[in-house]
């Protein structure tokens, strides 16, 4: 049944069928651009690639305004974790993740000494250093898009609300069988299986909350929602004092945290981290409140936007990344990524 889940609902659809889909723009940007690579040239700032692939989280978080950054540093290998950590000024739990990873693949909350050594050893040989970032412990996350419109400058295209993998004890089913219920929380049974980090067998007793998994990704069984009717005047004036003068960046997405979103309205979140021209406006995978078609019709618009921003980079003397450069570092990182 969750096999068919997967087919049909179309959050769950692997990227390069989206692109597929979206193969006509991609075309026409290329040919008004006269480079195959045309998204490179969007965010300068953020690397040779744009935030395409493989540029360093640790440089791309330097970029953003220091009231709103958290701690990063990059780690010096697994040996005297705490030391390093201390003398940065970092206790845990801190995250840990690749330098430059995507889709949440590395990204782990890491709670104490033990737990170090099994993360380097499934994670830090990939050939991207791993940095250690300070944990930010706002109860919500959300994804903010935003782009710089070559002639209308800069607006925030959706907010994209983040709902963790939970269940509520009924104080009679075990952990299993109420996973089970949920296809998107079922999926994940055997990756938790693996991690041993719950008990499945375990009932918890009636109405008590419990978070499986802290890391907010979409693969990892968040549930991603469409919060943009909160975009107000005074959203946007909270985000202004981060993108009014952010110089050499165009196009990304945001991915904040925060008590809420009216505490965002009052400025008062963090960024847990920045993305280029790879990331996706994740409204599209509220499914209720963004359906198919108009999700087609966001991702197209996006693009559509992708190409206004390269051409006038490109007029301004912008140069895109070079072809067999991005052709040996994206299999390099497609390489990576296929590891796990």
């Amino acid at each position: 049944m969750c096999k068919l889940h997967k087919v049909f609902n179309y959050e769950y659809w692997p990227w390069y069928m989206w692109h597929g889909l979206a193969l006509p723009m991609h075309i026409y940007n290329a040919f008004k651009c006269k480079t195959a690579v045309y998204f490179t040239v969007l965010n300068p700032a953020m690397g040779v690639s744009g935030g395409f692939f493989g540029d360093s989280k640790l440089n791309i978080g330097k970029i953003i305004p220091s009231p709103y950054r958290l701690k990063e540093i990059m780690l010096d290998g697994y040996e005297n974790i705490e030391q390093q950590l201390a003398n940065n000024g970092l206790k845990f739990p801190v995250v840990f993740k690749p330098d430059a990873g995507e889709r949440g693949i590395g990204v782990v909350i890491i709670t104490s000494n033990q737990e170090i050594k099994p993360y380097f050893n499934q994670f830090g040989d990939g050939g991207y250093g791993i940095i250690a970032q300070e944990y930010c412990k706002s109860l919500n996350e959300y994804g903010i898009f935003v782009i710089k419109h070559p002639k209308k400058g800069w607006f925030i295209s959706g907010i994209t609300g983040k709902i963790s993998m939970h269940i509520v004890g009924d104080g009679k089913s075990s952990l299993g069988l109420l996973l089970s219920k949920k296809c998107r929380y079922k999926m994940q049974i055997p990756r938790l299986q693996e991690e041993q980090k719950f008990d499945l067998n375990k009932v918890y007793t009636e109405g008590e909350v419990v978070v499986i998994e802290k890391v907010l990704n979409h693969r990892l069984g968040t549930q991603f929602t469409n919060e943009t009717s909160h975009l107000d005047t005074y959203f946007y004036d909270a985000f202004a004092t981060i993108v009014k003068d952010f110089e050499g960046f165009n196009y990304g997405r945001f991915d904040i945290k925060a008590e809420s979103i009216e505490q965002i309205k009052l400025g008062n979140f963090k960024v847990i981290e920045l993305n280029g021209v790879a990331s996706e406006p994740t409204i599209i995978y509220d499914q209720k409140r963004t359906g198919f078609f108009r999700t087609v019709g966001i991702f197209y618009k996006h693009l559509y936007w992708q190409g206004l921003i390269a051409r006038q980079q490109l007029k301004n003397g912008a140069c895109p990344m070079d072809w067999t450069l991005f052709k040996s570092t994206l299999k390099a990182h497609l390489n990576w990524i296929g590891q796990f």
